[in-house]
């Protein structure tokens, strides 16, 4: 990331205002935040995660020490995956019940808080609170392809979701949150699964993610993306014949292992189906994808059989911070 320049260092190294002004009007430094700077040329080139990211650190260290970083401006700073989510805009909460506010490139929520975590040193909101804060206010697709990333990679349990529903009752998609918790999973590895559990939901028909397939002998064959009884789908997105190379491997391997990996699944029995991106929001796709399924419930037992795959342990890279509730706001009503 490009290294952040602050007014009083830049000062005490001898330059003037003057020659900081010379810099930014020549575009050789760029102002994220009143008195924070970067060099231009170094943020030519970074994604809009990593540009919000570095106006997050820019920006909060002028913000009061209750304000915490939260809804998707926390996901970024966790590190989670994003979809169709706006990143213009910071987003922090402080515990107290009125004084929430937009202005330029900041929206400061009011609600009860009385816990964060500190990554790289700012003061976020806690992966479960992030999960919830994003459910009420984004998109069920787009919350769930943040909300399982999160799961899987800090171990948030269904225990933690529901206690943060049930401390924000009364908050305006409250509702909507209680409801998409009942989809958070954190085996899912990739937003293009999240999303296809979105679908699966909306025709009332969910399978299980993330299963290990083995053969009658108790052999491991290989993973599987959703699964029933006897049916596996594989959602198959550009990402997988990249993400999953061994060293020294081309994407040409990679797809010929797939092949070998989905033969092997038949040749136990199970009836696989494959989709693509373009299939995604497309009912009459999806509704045939299921109808493979629900046939798979008609024919004959697979030799094998599916167990659910094992959740990496949880990262390590915060630590918990609880916060001064001496005045604590009441949740009912917050934005």
């Amino acid at each position: 990331m490009p290294e952040l320049f602050r007014r009083k260092d830049i000062l005490a190294r001898g330059f003037t205002d003057s020659e900081i002004r010379t810099n930014r009007n020549a575009d050789q430094w760029s102002r994220l935040a009143a008195g924070v700077y970067a060099e231009s040329s170094k943020l030519a080139d970074l994604s809009d995660v990593e540009r919000h990211r570095l106006a997050v650190i820019a920006r909060t260290a002028r913000l009061s020490e209750q304000a915490v970083v939260s809804h998707q401006s926390a996901a970024v700073m966790l590190g989670a995956t994003l979809w169709n989510t706006d990143l213009r805009t910071i987003h922090v909460t402080r515990n107290r019940q009125s004084g929430g506010r937009i202005k330029s490139g900041l929206i400061v929520h009011n609600a009860a808080i009385d816990q964060g975590v500190s990554v790289d040193g700012v003061l976020v909101t806690t992966p479960a609170r992030t999960i919830v804060d994003l459910a009420r206010t984004l998109p069920l697709g787009s919350a769930l392809v943040c909300g399982d990333n999160l799961a899987r990679t800090y171990g948030v349990s269904r225990s933690d979701l529901i206690a943060e529903v049930d401390a924000a009752k009364g908050c305006k998609g409250a509702a909507a949150a209680r409801r998409a918790i009942t989809l958070i999973e954190p085996r899912a590895e990739s937003a293009g699964e999240s999303l296809s559990r979105e679908q699966f939901h909306l025709l009332d028909d969910l399978p299980d993610s993330q299963g290990d397939v083995f053969d009658e002998h108790g052999r491991f064959v290989g993973r599987c993306d959703f699964y029933d009884d006897a049916w596996i789908g594989e959602f198959d997105g550009k990402t997988k014949y990249t993400k999953y190379a061994k060293p020294g491997q081309s994407v040409a391997d990679v797809v010929i292992a797939e092949k070998r990996r989905e033969d092997a699944f038949r040749d136990l029995g199970f009836r696989v189906s494959r989709w693509v991106w373009d299939d995604i929001g497309d009912s009459r796709a999806m509704a045939l994808v299921m109808e493979s399924r629900r046939r798979s419930r008609l024919a004959t037992p697979p030799r094998g059989y599916i167990r659910p795959a094992r959740l990496p342990a949880p990262a390590t890279n915060m630590h918990a911070i609880h916060l001064d509730a001496a005045q604590p706001a009441r949740r009912e009503g917050c934005i």
